[in-house]
């Protein structure tokens, strides 16, 4: 709210609107809301990957577990023909093909499906092959590269360094115990054989249950193949709670972390399993983003009702400032400006000098002390009221009006221009008639008054405020000295040769 007339002269500037502080406290709301459905994106995109990495790590888990069980199972199909003590005599105590081809080879091929197998005697050499139930001893060293000699190292040097896992006796000569594990005497590896991919499969040739001294006989390993196709796949799978299992010649795709790449003992890529993830971080995402959506409308709620409160407080804190600096600044029985607000309002019509003249007019009531004699204070209080609104009436918007004690007003208005607008004798003309007209007084009956006025121009009279104000309250005392109900104007500063408060007028 500001106090302002036609001309832009204004006082002080009330309270600041509250619509500003209504935008920051949207604003501010929908930060807070902006950053609640963030932090939720965050966690939410935070747990998402979380689970994801956890399912893939679990049913990566999961995979391996299968498929060294599997292996397991192979191993063990594989040891009741390599764990028999007629392959001891007909193999380790001497190479005897027919054995070879009427119960070892029919055996590993007909009943398990291995349909590769290769029999490695000391030094890395290959003593008899088969392939399905054919045989083939011909005899030769195997390849430096060869992941079926590769895998036989690895046996035989567990074999030989005795480890913990694998039953040194068997190399020692002592007696070999019934219980043996499978893991402890048999190795696996992963490798292509004439292009196909296959499960190795390792164990060394060992009599059946008793005592049986081997050290005076070779370490003689039989290394099995088992192609990985869709029965070898079909075998694996169907313990696992996984989807769409596959196996694939090379690499996986890029993007699809649910695999388990194999390589050969000499680190070569053999293939690659995939599966389906399960993906919880989805179901996550299912979780919360109803949750969001429900937390920030619940955030939006709360921050609209606290939002309003803070601008229904505001509001009424700023009316009540309002009201607080107009009365500070505004006599309270009439409305008009006080000595205050006259006084800023005055500078800065000084300040628009010489580009705006203007015109100061001291009011005086005349005969007021009179009703209040006869009258009372509240026929005073209602005069007072009704010539203010009077003045108010004719002097604004061009002009302002003020009360600076009493029955005493000031007027500031700017110099009337063009014929229309008349000059400040009609203006003071105006103010004497208006002042004349009877005024309704509290409990019935009228009065009648009048009015004095002092003209003084800026900046004829007075440059000053202090000058204009000395020349218009000169003005004020001769007209009332001229018979009161009259308008005598102040003669300008250059025509006055005396600067005392009785400076020479002229009146209307």
């Amino acid at each position: 709210m500001t106090t302002s007339t036609g001309n832009g002269w204004a006082g002080a500037n009330a309270p600041a609107s509250s619509s500003r502080i209504a935008a920051y406290v949207y604003r501010l709301a929908a930060l807070l809301i902006l950053i609640a459905a963030a932090s939720l994106a965050v966690v939410g995109y935070l747990a998402s990957q979380s689970a994801d990495r956890q399912a893939l790590k679990h049913e990566t888990y999961v995979f391996d577990n299968a498929l060294r069980d599997h292996q397991l199972l192979i191993a063990r199909d594989q040891l009741s023909v390599a764990r028999w003590d007629d392959a001891v005599e007909h193999i380790v105590k001497g190479v005897e093909p027919d054995f070879i081809r009427q119960e070892f080879a029919h055996a590993l091929w007909n009943d398990f499906g291995m349909h590769r197998s290769f029999l490695i005697g000391p030094g890395d050499e290959l003593l008899a092959s088969t392939r399905e139930d054919q045989a083939d001893f011909t005899r030769r060293s195997l390849a430096g590269d060869d992941p079926v000699r590769a895998l036989a190292d690895k046996l035989r040097k567990r074999i030989k360094d005795g480890v913990p896992e694998f039953p040194a006796t068997a190399a020692a000569g002592d007696t070999l115990d019934s219980t043996l594990k499978i893991d402890e005497v048999a190795d696996f590896a992963f490798a292509r054989l004439d292009g196909q991919p296959v499960l190795l499969s390792a164990v060394q040739i060992l009599p059946e249950d008793g005592r049986v001294n081997l050290s005076t006989w070779p370490v003689i390993i039989l290394v099995a193949a088992k192609p990985i196709n869709q029965n070898f796949l079909s075998q694996l799978t169907a313990p696992l709670d996984l989807m769409d299992i596959a196996f694939l010649d090379g690499q996986a795709p890029d993007g699809m972390d649910a695999r388990r790449e194999l390589t050969d003992p000499n680190g070569k890529l053999v293939g690659t399993f995939t599966w389906s993830s399960q993906q919880p971080g989805l179901q996550i995402w299912q979780l919360i983003l109803p949750v969001a959506f429900g937390l920030c409308l619940l955030l939006a709620v709360a921050a609209f009702i606290v939002s309003r409160k803070i601008i229904r407080l505001t509001r009424s804190l700023e009316q009540s400032e309002a009201i607080n600096h107009f009365n500070a600044r505004h006599d309270p029985l009439t409305g008009c400006s006080n000595r205050l607000a006259f006084s800023e309002i005055l500078s800065a019509a000084f300040e628009g000098l010489p580009e705006t003249p203007f015109a100061l007019i001291a009011c005086d009531l005349d005969n007021f002390k009179s009703v209040n004699d006869t009258r009372g204070h509240a026929a005073g209080d209602a005069v007072l009221k009704t010539i203010a609104d009077r003045l108010k009436e004719i002097v604004e918007p061009e002009g302002h009006v003020g009360r600076i004690g009493g029955d005493e007003f000031l007027i500031v208005t700017s110099l009337p221009k063009g014929p229309e607008s008349g000059n400040l004798g009609h203006l003071a003309d105006q103010i004497l008639a208006s002042a004349q007209m009877p005024i309704s007084l509290p409990g019935g009956g009228t009065f009648r008054t009048g009015v004095s006025l002092g003209i003084a121009e800026a900046p004829l009279c007075g440059s000053q405020e202090t000058d204009l104000l000395r020349s218009a309250d000169a003005a004020l005392y001769k007209a009332k000295q001229n018979g009161r109900n009259r308008a005598c104007h102040a003669v300008p500063a250059k025509e006055t040769r005396d600067a005392s408060h009785d400076a020479s007028l002229i009146p209307s």
